[in-house]
């Protein structure tokens, strides 16, 4: 069996060698490595990492492999924990799970070609070259050659911390030391032109950075995959930043400077800036969730990662002419991925370094706090030199508002936004609505006109991996039932779960239909196709198998299972199979037996009679 998983890159492992990995990592040691964890019973607790709380209210189980954050509702297996908390794909966590106990993982199907190992094999050796390079910048920085480079960060107001935190260096005055250096190491020419390191000339390799402040880029998981330069001095006429070009393992449009710092932030805003020293500033003033484009061209590659971090980002660009523009340019690329989009005004300072350094950290988290909504901040760029005694300029603007208020798909947002500009505006509230439904038309209407098949604009293609796959339509309407007959259905499941050898016992007596729970249903369809397939069952599996966080979080509150499960015995747990298999199946029962005849009850009864009897022997 092979499986597929959703996010990120298709690849394929086999189930064998996704146990293999899950198995090799216990829960506990990889979750205490991120968290602080307390024995309390048969679990351990400790403060959930994904939400602010005071009392521990996250459970981790040894025995089951599994997490619950009984505060939030996150919950699952290994792997959704390194997904959730390093903010991985599927493939990424099974990868860095397998590195850290030593397996190696094949490539897979569509990547097994000798061009592709060789390609890979290519960029792990441009890794390791950018990995030493860095050491060496960081090493020149701190020796007697690199005194004017302290200096400066010392200046521009950074401390040792904050330049060890970010692995600032210094590439020295001379042409070919990092080149030596690298190669004195082992590096061949082939991988260190791969770095983007260095110039190929005539007379062989010279380095690219030299007499430069030297900035790691490195990716989410915190290797080196390019630098930036700030040039020392300015007699010279190279441009004062010097970036590394693209290279078989740096895109420029496809990386966010410091977000390997940034992702553990607890702050629910992105603050996004223009350049390195913004972001290292805005962090040495506490302000640990700020990012850089690697320029100001933001892609929407880039708008993407940052949505699977946060829903909130606030524009803190440059605000000279070129930084708002860019700020104009960069609004509706995060607003495409969903993002609430504000703009921080740093007037009169250029940059948030700048706005820091002359009135402090209090006098930004203000400027934060008053962040403008993206919308007003384009409407007000659209007013500048507008004549508002001419009305048709003045109309002109009016349209633009209304247009622009009509693009938004929500109609409590677009109701907000039309009460805001109403009264920012002086435009009579009634007229502005009539303004924005005829924009609305407009827009629909140009929508259609542009689209062969409009209708299918608005069709979401449903989730394969979620229970309502080709059931949407059809799934069941279940009644009302009573808190205690969901408990005794996730009890059974919990227990179906740790004790597998009672799945066949009630393989054809227990429909997964008969539950009341839905996501308990879920999960005894997940358990009874594991069975068939000859596949193992575990609480850790289960909850793996889901495709979403949602349905992971739902499935591991019912396979935690009671605290008092984990103290039973074998007997006990016989018992506590039985009683609660007899409820959930009386149950059932009483809610179907309204439609069965008198001989269909007897015979019903007679059934769960003799399940019951079967199994306690």
């Amino acid at each position: 069996m092979r499986r597929e998983f959703k996010r990120g890159r298709r690849m394929r492992y086999s189930d064998e060698l996704i146990d293999k990995v899950r198995e090799a990592n216990d829960i506990v040691d990889v979750v205490s490595a991120c968290v602080p964890l307390k024995k309390r019973g048969a679990n351990f607790v400790g403060l959930c990492p994904f939400h602010a709380e005071k009392t521990g209210s996250f459970n981790v189980s040894p025995t089951r492999q599994i997490y619950k954050c009984f505060g939030c509702g996150k919950g699952g297996n290994v792997f959704n924990f390194v997904m959730e908390y390093e903010n991985l794909t599927f493939p990424e966590a099974v990868k860095m799970l397998a590195g850290r106990v030593g397996i190696e993982l094949p490539e897979s199907p569509e990547d097994d070609s000798p061009e592709k190992r060789l390609e890979a094999g290519r960029k792990e050796k441009i890794l390791a070259a950018l990995k030493d390079a860095a050491g060496f910048y960081y090493r020149t920085l701190r020796s007697p050659e690199g005194v004017q480079a302290q200096q400066y960060l010392l200046g521009r107001g950074l401390d040792e911390e904050t330049i060890n935190r970010f692995g600032l260096g210094y590439a020295g005055k001379g042409g070919v030391t990092l080149y030596d250096h690298l190669r004195k190491l082992g590096h061949s020419d082939e991988a260190l032109e791969g770095t983007g390191l260095f110039y190929s000339e005539k007379n062989g390799m010279s380095d690219r950075f030299f007499n430069r402040v030297i900035f790691p880029i490195m990716d989410r998981q915190g290797k080196v995959i390019a630098f930036g330069g700030r040039l020392m001095g300015t007699a010279s006429k190279a441009p004062k930043y010097l970036n590394s070009p693209e290279t078989p393992v740096f895109n420029k449009g496809s990386n966010i400077y410091a977000l390997n710092v940034a992702k553990r932030t607890s702050r629910d805003t992105y603050l996004l800036c223009e350049g390195y020293m913004d972001v290292i500033a805005l962090h040495r003033a506490g302000f640990d969730s700020a990012v850089a484009s690697l320029g100001t061209a933001l892609t929407p590659v880039q708008a993407k990662i940052l949505r699977r971090f946060t829903s909130r980002v606030a524009l803190t660009y440059d605000s000279d002419g070129a930084g708002q523009a860019a700020t104009l340019r960069a609004i509706p690329i995060l607003r495409a991925e969903g993002l609430d989009v504000r703009v921080v005004n740093l007037s009169p300072k250029k940059d948030p370094d700048e706005f820091i350094k002359e009135y402090g950290a209090d006098a930004y988290r203000e400027r934060l706090d008053k962040a403008e909504p993206a919308f007003f901040f384009e409407m007000e760029a659209g007013r500048v030199n507008l004549n508002e005694a001419d009305p048709a300029e003045l109309a002109k603007f009016n349209v633009m508002l209304a247009r622009s208020i009509a693009k938004h798909s929500d109609e409590m947002v677009r109701y907000s936004y039309i009460k805001a500009s109403s009264t920012r505006y002086g435009i009579d509230e009634a007229v502005l609505t009539r303004a924005v439904n005829e924009e609305g038309l407009r827009l629909t209407e140009e929508a259609e006109r542009s689209t062969a098949n409009p209708e299918l604009a608005y069709v979401r293609e449903a989730d394969p991996g979620t229970y309502a796959s080709g059931e949407a339509a059809g799934r069941r309407l279940r009644e009302a039932v009573p808190k205690g007959t969901v408990k005794s259905e996730h009890m059974l499941i919990s227990l179906l779960a740790t004790h597998p050898a009672y799945v066949p016992l009630v393989r054809e007596d227990l429909r997964p239909d008969e539950l009341s729970d839905e996501a308990a249903a879920e999960l005894l369809k997940r358990i009874y196709d594991r069975a068939d397939n000859n596949r193992p069952i575990s609480p850790a599996v289960l909850a793996g198998d889901l495709s979403d966080a949602d349905s992971s979080a739902a499935a591991a509150r019912i396979l935690m299972g009671a605290e008092d499960e984990e103290l039973m015995d074998e007997e006990g747990s016989r018992k506590a199979f039985c009683d609660t298999l007899a409820t959930v199946l009386n149950e059932s029962f009483k809610r179907s037996g309204a439609t069965m005849s008198f001989a269909e009850v007897a015979k019903r009864r007679k059934s769960i009679d003799a399940l019951i009897a079967r199994i306690k022997k």
